[in-house]
């Protein structure tokens, strides 16, 4: 118990200092029930299960499938492009207990609320539910942003919510997320924005963010990266050889969310 006291201490003075840190969130096995989840999805939303049927590696070798123009826009549909989080994921970052730890230093409490934004405008948000993205090889990323921007809204509170970052296909540098370490204590200037239609986040200036420096690293199969808010990150081009697929799931924060959450 001694020992593993003092790993939690490292482990949140690490996220406090660089504003992230790599953690074993879900096994191997858990992760390829996440990958059946999302190709049972995109097969229901292309109607399409015979190009699925011939290749056991679908989501690595999306790229390969000749998918029509409209299938893709199905597929990738902002207020569609999610997946439904199974109670035992849910219970493996409940009792995560360096997630737990950290939320409890960092909000001096560690009740949170999984959920899904796309436009608060709209109402789009679902509950339990994680984003996922998927790229296909030699594909530029969306430019550095923060995961303050939700749902088209910039939130000014820095513990309004903590991030998920989970690779289910590419786990090396070449597909890892694109973060800037220490980022997070800097006070980003909405000036630096670059408005896109296409993207619902704010991405910055490339003059701006080449102040800072990046890093990718190699995961581990279960790894997911627990970042900060205000921490830069984007600009993930996809350098590998296959399709990169990952999820994203938000901790917000249960005892403000009352602040920025429409009224359904």
């Amino acid at each position: 118990m001694k020992n593993r006291l003092n790993n939690e201490i490292k482990y949140e003075d690490k996220y406090d200092k660089f504003g992230f840190i790599i953690i074993n969130l879900f096994t191997p096995k858990l992760i390829d029930q996440l990958k059946l989840e999302l190709e049972k999805k995109i097969i229901k939303k292309t109607n399409n299960e015979n190009l699925y049927k011939k290749n056991n590696n679908f989501l690595k070798n999306f790229h390969k499938y000749k998918f029509t123009d409209k299938e893709k826009k199905k597929i990738f549909e902002p207020s569609n492009r999610f997946i439904k989080l199974k109670s035992k994921f849910l219970k493996k970052i409940k009792n995560n207990y360096i997630i737990q730890n950290i939320l409890i230093k960092n909000w001096k409490h560690r009740q949170y609320k999984i959920k899904w934004v796309a436009s608060l405008k709209k109402k789009q948000i679902k509950d339990n539910v994680c984003g996922f993205r998927l790229s296909e090889p030699k594909t530029k990323g969306v430019g550095a942003h923060l995961d303050l921007h939700v749902g088209g809204k910039i939130l000014n509170d820095l513990n309004v919510l903590k991030s998920l970052w989970i690779p289910l296909e590419g786990f090396d540098k070449k597909y890892t997320l694109n973060i800037s370490p220490k980022s997070h204590k800097v006070n980003h200037p909405v000036k630096k924005f670059i408005k896109q239609k296409k993207f619902i986040s704010n991405v910055f200036q490339k003059k701006y963010v080449q102040k800072f420096k990046f890093k990718r690293f190699s995961l581990k199969k279960g790894d997911a990266i627990l970042f900060h808010p205000n921490l830069l990150h984007g600009g993930t081009n996809n350098n590998g050889i296959n399709s990169r697929v990952s999820l994203e799931i938000r901790l917000y924060n249960k005892k403000n969310i009352f602040r920025w959450l429409p009224n359904k």
